[in-house]
């Protein structure tokens, strides 16, 4: 009989343990999804009201490597200056749509009222050290560069990105940037 009721307290005893053993997780359990809960109210929240076309009114029409734009248009004014071809040359390829971030729609997935959107850079892009902070800035909604962040932007995250630097003699240091991106919008 004394052996009866030592094995059943062992077993009541464990049986205790493992009970607490699963509230305590549950608790935490509890916890966590109330984090999680709250942080993901919190982002639907900041990233509500979003501007579709924010990647096409602020990133796409960014303009590089302006002081070499400046540069250049000073030398073709010269009339003293004699490489006036290859100038225009480099000036056109820096104002048209070859050193443009250009974004193509690859992907767009929908599920409980978040639309994910795939945006691939066409092409690689030149740029300066300055142009990178810009770009960043825009894209994170943080002023890196004491640049206003333009509103509504939509929740972007870089998903891939590159930069490998140019070394081309006589012109300021550069770097071809490539990067993809993922828009999250919500509904």
């Amino acid at each position: 009989m004394p052996t009866t009721a030592i094995s059943y307290y062992i077993v009541k005893k464990h049986s205790l343990s493992s009970i607490e053993q699963k509230l305590d997780y549950l608790q935490r359990f509890a916890t966590e999804k109330t984090k999680k809960q709250t942080v993901n109210t919190l982002v639907k929240k900041k990233y509500n009201d979003t501007d579709d076309n924010y990647i096409d009114k602020h990133l796409e029409t960014l303009v590089f490597l302006k002081n070499e734009i400046a540069a250049l248009e000073k030398n073709i004014a010269n009339d003293a200056f004699t490489n006036k071809t290859s100038a225009q040359k480099r000036l056109s390829f820096l104002l048209g749509t070859e050193n443009k971030l250009l974004f193509s729609e690859s992907s767009i997935l929908s599920y409980n009222n978040i639309q994910e959107t795939v945006e691939t850079l066409k092409h690689h892009v030149e740029v300066d050290s300055e142009n990178i902070t810009t770009i960043l800035s825009a894209i994170e909604g943080l002023s890196l560069d004491n640049t206003p962040i333009p509103p509504n932007k939509p929740q972007l995250i870089i998903t891939d990105f590159s930069i490998t630097k140019q070394h081309k003699p006589g012109r300021q240091e550069t770097f071809d940037l490539s990067l993809n991106l993922l828009k999250r919008e919500y509904s």
